[in-house]
């Protein structure tokens, strides 16, 4: 693997350290190599003219924050380094980028690539094998008729204690049980 695959990488993708450290050696040019490789970075001259009057110690943070704004390129950079000749700015980039390589490739090749396998094949089951397909119940004569309406169900058990569900209803006097019946539906009953 060679070092393209870090040049391709975008700027704000570059760790916080390393742009750091490159920016602390061009805040350290003299004006005038700060000027060439800032009018390189930043084509419109007056917005290189407001970054010029950032102060000293951030004016390189700035003019590169502008940058990566713009999806600029780790390789876009290199190349204006090369061409102004900055070789201690050059060397952070070449000596993180190498780092940057060997790791990826000691990860590709502790997760080796494998051949996508085609995807599994499904039998779909023939309809008389699914369970989930109704089913025709056999005619019967006894089968009933969907347009009669069901009857109520039946009175609750000899055991369905009322008080525990209603307790405030519930009394022992006969009043206010004859007034709890009274409430309720026509085919509950309660067992006295």
């Amino acid at each position: 693997m060679t070092s393209s695959a870090a040049d391709e990488l975008f700027l704000y993708k570059v760790p916080a350290s390393v742009m750091c450290s490159f920016c602390e050696i061009m805040d350290s040019l003299d004006d005038t190599d700060w000027k060439k490789f800032a009018s390189m970075v930043i084509t419109d001259q007056t917005e290189l003219r407001l970054l010029e009057q950032v102060p000293r110690r951030n004016r390189t943070q700035e003019v590169m924050w502008n940058w990566t704004q713009r999806n600029a390129r780790l390789k876009d950079l290199m190349f204006i380094l090369r061409k102004l000749n900055l070789l201690r700015a050059l060397n952070i980039f070449d000596y993180w980028s190498l780092d940057y390589v060997s790791k990826l490739a000691a990860a590709q090749n502790t997760h080796p690539a494998k051949e996508p396998s085609p995807p599994p094949t499904r039998i779909l089951p023939s309809p008389e094998h699914n369970p989930c397909e109704k089913r025709k119940l056999p005619s019967t004569d006894n089968a009933p008729n969907p347009d009669l309406p069901l009857p109520f169900p039946g009175p609750p058990p000899s055991r369905f204690n009322f008080s525990s569900i209603c307790p405030s209803k519930a009394s022992g006097s006969e009043s206010s049980r004859d007034s709890t019946t009274s409430n309720t539906h026509p085919s509950i009953q309660i067992n006295q």
